[in-house]
């Protein structure tokens, strides 16, 4: 029987493993920046506060145009 400790540990260098595999061969999609290394969703959320604003000014349908309506 595997203790907990290990079965753990183990689980976290897979894991890391992994991801630098994901990351080295571009597995990964390009948009995506949640629980990445030097990626952040304020990225995300400042960007899109910059498209709502540039939309709003241009359209006021905003939330039909996000929709996809």
């Amino acid at each position: 029987m595997i203790s907990p400790l290990l079965a753990k540990l183990y689980g976290i260098i897979l894991e890391k493993k992994i991801i630098i595999w994901i990351e080295s061969e571009g597995k990964r999609a390009k948009g995506q920046a949640g629980f990445r290394r030097h990626h952040s969703t304020m990225d995300h959320l400042v960007m899109l506060r910059i498209i709502a604003e540039e939309r709003r000014n241009d359209k006021p349908n905003l939330f039909l145009l996000l929709c996809g309506l």
